[in-house]
């Protein structure tokens, strides 16, 4: 079945016309300062799914995600979800159409996230590499 899902979501991938990245790794990173310590699968999962805006112990966090079209986004959701770019676009749509929830804030590049990052300890965003910077912290690590 993860087989026949990763085939739908290369084949959507080449038909939208985007180039598929050859990442392996996506880094969910939070700010050097955020009183967020690690994160596990499971808490990310409930962020990104939009069940949660906190963590199992209680904390606040605002999770921030890329444009719906983003090839980053699009293989954040696959390793952790299994998910294909087309049905995360569904879900977020039909949980917002129902009113179940609002959707994330939505960062225009990975530079914009990095930023909003450096401004609010309480974010959680995800980039395509290791970041260098000693302003942000690696909560998370997921691997193909």
């Amino acid at each position: 079945m993860r087989a026949r899902n990763r085939l739908r979501w290369l084949l959507a991938t080449a038909l939208c016309g985007m180039t598929l990245a050859a990442q392996a790794e996506v880094y969910l990173v939070v700010a050097a300062n955020s009183p967020v310590q690690s994160l596990t699968r499971k808490d990310a999962i409930n962020l990104y799914t939009g069940r949660t805006r906190q963590l199992a112990s209680g904390q606040m966090v605002q999770a921030l995600d890329l444009p719906r079209d983003d090839a980053l986004r699009g293989e954040m959701y696959w390793l952790l979800t299994g998910q294909t770019l087309a049905q995360v676009n569904s879900y977020w749509s039909r949980l917002t159409f129902t009113g179940q929830t609002r959707a994330l804030p939505t960062s225009g590049s990975e530079a914009e996230v990095i930023e909003t990052l450096r401004n609010n300890p309480l974010a959680l965003g995800y980039v395509s590499r290791e970041p260098v910077n000693r302003g942000l912290r690696v909560v998370l690590v997921l691997k193909e």
